[in-house]
C-alpha cells in the first residue's frame, strides 16, 4: 500500500485466496447494478470502526416524466459527518424530478413540449441553491431574531434550545444538518440518450468515456475540483472577499476546509456569531472545537463557500459509451498519477476482468488488481482508523 516504516506499523492482515478475496470485496464494496441494469455501483469503506464508516452516499434512479424515462445519478460525498450527505440523497432526487416534472408543457393540442437544454441546467443549478437553502431553513427558525437574537441571547438558553437529544433531539438534529457538509455531482440523461447533464459542486469527478473508429477508448473530464489547489477558484474566492488574505490560506478556505463550493457547512456561510456562540455549543457538535475557533476570527464577509454548481451539457454520439461518477476517494488511491482516469477506463474495458460489475472492476484495480495480497491488505488490516478515504464509483453505460 506504499505504506513505509515511518507511517507507525506493522499492522496485521489476512492474506485472502480466490474465490473467497472477489467473494469479500463484492461484499464489502456494496456492488450492485440498479436502473434497470443500466449502472454499476460500489461504495467502499473497509475499516469496520463504526465512528469511521462511510460518509458518502449515492443515488440511481430512473424517472418517468412526460417525454420518457430519464436516467439520475449522483454521489455525495460527505464530511465532517453524514447527515447532509444522507439527508441530500434520500430527499434531493424527488425534489429535482419534480422541477423537472414542471417544466413540460403541452400545446393546445395536447403535445408535450420538451425543456430546452438551458432550462434543464437551470433546473439544476437553482435545485441545488434551493436545498442548500432548505437545510439550513429550519436551524434559522431556532432563532427568529435572527443574529441579534444569536448574540444577544444567553449562552446556557441556547444550549438547553439545541442540546435537546434527551427530548427526541429535533433542534440538535436541525443544528447538525447545517454544520455538516457534503459535495455533490449528479448526472442526467434524457430518455434517448442524446444529451447528457453534470452538476458539480466540491471535488467529485465525473468521466466520459468514448470509442472512436478505431475502438480506441478515450477518458474525457466533464468536471474540475471545486478546492484550494484549483487556482481558478483561489482566485474566485479571494476576488469575492477582496483585502481578505486569509480567505485562503494553507490552500483551505479559511485555513480549514479543503472544497470552495458544498452543500451545507453554514459555519462558512453564515455570519461567525452562529458558530461562535450556537454551533460551538452544541453537544455533541464540531470534533476539534480548536480549529474551529481559529477560523472564526478570519471570517468577515461570509458566505466563503459556494453552493452555486457548475454545470455541463454534452452532447452525446454514438461513439459515447458511458459515464463514471466518483468520490475523491478514487482519485486519491491514484495520488500522483495524472493517467488515472484514463487507468479507471481501462479498468472497465478490460475483457480479460472477470468482474461483471463495472464499478467493482474500477475499485479493483485502484486497491491492487490482480495482487491478491495488496487487495487483501486492503480488506483485512487490523487497524482502528480509516487507511483509505471512502471511495464511491458508478458507472452509467448509456
Amino acid at each position: 500500500m506504499g505504506w513505509g516504516p515511518e507511517a507507525g506499523g506493522p499492522w496485521p492482515y489476512r492474506i485472502l485466496e480466490e474465490p473467497v478475496l472477489s467473494q469479500k470485496l463484492e461484499k464489502y464494496a456494496n456492488a450492485e447494478t440498479v436502473a434497470g441494469g443500466k449502472v454499476d455501483i460500489v461504495t467502499f469503506q473497509p475499516c469496520g470502526v463504526e465512528s469511521e464508516s462511510s460518509q458518502d452516499r449515492l443515488a440511481a434512479q430512473e424517472w418517468e416524466l412526460p417525454n420518457g424515462t430519464w436516467t439520475f445519478t449522483a454521489v455525495f460525498d460527505g464530511h465532517a459527518g453524514h447527515e447532509v450527505a444522507d439527508l441530500t440523497s434520500k430527499v434531493f432526487p424527488g425534489k429535482l424530478k419534480a422541477v423537472l416534472d414542471g417544466l413540460f408543457t403541452r400545446d393546445p393540442e395536447g403535445v408535450v413540449e420538451e425543456p430546452t437544454v438551458d432550462q434543464v441546467s437551470n433546473a439544476l443549478s437553482q435545485t441545488l441553491i434551493s436545498w442548500d437553502d432548505e437545510i439550513v431553513a429550519d436551524f434559522l427558525a431556532l432563532f427568529p431574531g435572527g443574529v441579534e437574537q444569536a448574540e444577544n441571547m444567553p449562552v446556557e438558553e441556547i444550549k438547553a434550545l439545541i442540546n435537546d437529544t434527551d427530548r427526541g433531539g429535533e433542534n440538535h438534529y436541525k443544528v447538525m444538518k447545517a454544520i455538516r457538509g457534503s459535495t455533490a455531482l449528479l448526472s442526467l440523461v434524457d430518455p434517448k440518450g442524446e444529451n447528457l447533464w453534470v452538476a458539480n459542486l466540491g471535488d467529485c469527478q465525473a468521466i466520459l468515456a468514448s470509442q472512436d473508429e478505431n475502438s480506441a477508448w478515450k477518458a474525457t473530464l466533464l468536471t474540475q475540483n471545486h478546492n484550494g489547489e484549483n487556482e481558478e477558484e483561489v482566485a474566485r474566492v479571494q476576488n469575492e472577499h477582496p483585502g481578505e488574505h486569509e480567505a485562503i490560506l494553507n490552500q483551505r478556505v479559511l485555513g480549514a476546509i479543503a472544497v470552495t463550493r458544498a452543500l451545507g457547512d453554514h459555519e462558512f456561510k453564515l455570519p461567525a456569531i452562529y458558530t461562535q456562540r450556537v454551533f460551538l455549543s452544541a453537544e455533541p457538535g464540531f470534533r476539534v472545537h480548536s480549529r474551529v475557533e481559529d477560523f472564526i476570527a478570519r471570517s468577515f464577509t461570509p458566505p466563503y463557500l459556494s453552493n452555486v454548481a457548475d454545470i455541463h451539457h454534452q452532447k452525446l454520439t454514438d461513439t459515447d459509451k458511458f459515464i463514471l461518477l466518483c468520490s475523491d476517494g478514487l482519485s486519491d488511491l491514484y495520488r500522483g498519477q495524472p493517467e488515472g482516469p484514463t487507468e479507471w477506463i481501462k479498468a472497465i474495458t478490460d475483457g480479460d476482468r472477470k468482474e461483471t460489475n463495472r464499478a467493482l472492476r474500477v475499485l479493483r484495480a485502484a486497491i491492487g488488481g490482480d495482487d491478491n495480497e495488496v487487495v487483501s491488505r486492503h480488506l483485512t488490516l487490523e487497524l482502528m482508523s480509516r487507511w483509505m478515504d471512502d471511495t464511491t464509483i458508478l458507472v452509467h453505460t448509456f
